[in-house]
Formats: structure tokens, C-alpha cells, sequence
């Protein structure tokens, strides 16, 4: 059987910082300023040997988090990368 971490050491295992996500709101006004778009992926692992991730409730419950902020945004988003699962 796999290796399974405690549900507290899952990664995602919690709601995206605010701090985060006026990151991303900041960064896409600077495109937007200079007339850039931006190629968007979001993934919770870098390293490809990683087993696990978060749950699939939490994946949701970030895209449920980032939906407003993508929709806003819409107008500098070129490409929006399937990601989520996987490095």
C-alpha cells in the first residue's frame, strides 16, 4: 500500500492565504498595466516523485477560492494550464 501523510501534512489541506491570493491579484494588475497576458497553471507539488496530494474537496474548494479572481482577470489570462493534480 502507499505512502499516505497525516491529513495535516497533506499538501492543500487548507484554505488558499489571502496573502496569496492579493498576490496573484497584484500580479495580474502589473500585466495588465504593461500589456502583458499571463499563462497561468497552478499545482501543488514541484517535485515530480511526490505520491500524494490534496483531496479532491480541496482542490475544489481552491478553484471555488480562485474563481473570482480568474473571472476579474479574464481579460489578462492568455492560457489557464490544466494543473491541480500532478507536479
Amino acid at each position: 500500500m502507499g505512502h499516505r501523510c497525516p491529513p495535516r501534512s497533506r499538501p492543500g489541506a487548507r484554505p488558499l492565504p489571502t496573502e496569496k491570493l492579493d498576490l496573484l491579484q497584484r500580479s495580474l494588475n502589473q500585466l495588465r498595466s504593461h500589456g502583458l497576458k499571463a499563462l497561468l497553471r497552478f499545482a501543488y507539488e514541484k517535485d515530480i516523485n511526490i505520491k500524494y496530494g490534496p483531496k479532491p474537496e480541496w482542490i475544489i474548494k481552491h478553484i471555488e477560492q480562485l474563481q473570482p479572481i480568474l473571472r476579474k482577470n479574464a481579460d489578462v489570462i492568455y492560457v489557464l494550464q490544466a494543473g491541480f493534480i500532478g507536479a
